[in-house]
């Protein structure tokens, strides 16, 4: 996972305030339910955005409230398989 994620966290290190750059991260979290990754990506970006502008942020930051509270599995992302190696 580290080798998968590295790139984005090299490009955050340079330009944090690139919105995208944080959204396969937490489409890869959402997909392997994986609670502690999606706050190690949501957390940051939310400081830096604000939600009545991104619009993508809101909705994956309301799929993960479904996600983490035991709702109905998500439908996995083909690009979360994809850059996750499955």
């Amino acid at each position: 996972m580290d080798e998968i994620l590295e790139p984005f966290d090299r490009v955050i290190a340079l330009d944090s305030s690139l919105v995208t750059a944080y959204f396969h991260p937490l489409h890869i979290a959402l997909h392997h339910r994986d609670r502690r990754l999606f706050d190690r990506y949501m957390e940051p970006l939310l400081r830096r955005t604000d939600l009545d502008e991104a619009r993508g942020v809101e909705q994956l930051l309301r799929r993960g409230e479904v996600c983490f509270a035991g709702g109905e599995d998500i439908e996995p992302l083909p690009e979360a398989q994809w850059l996750s190696g499955e």
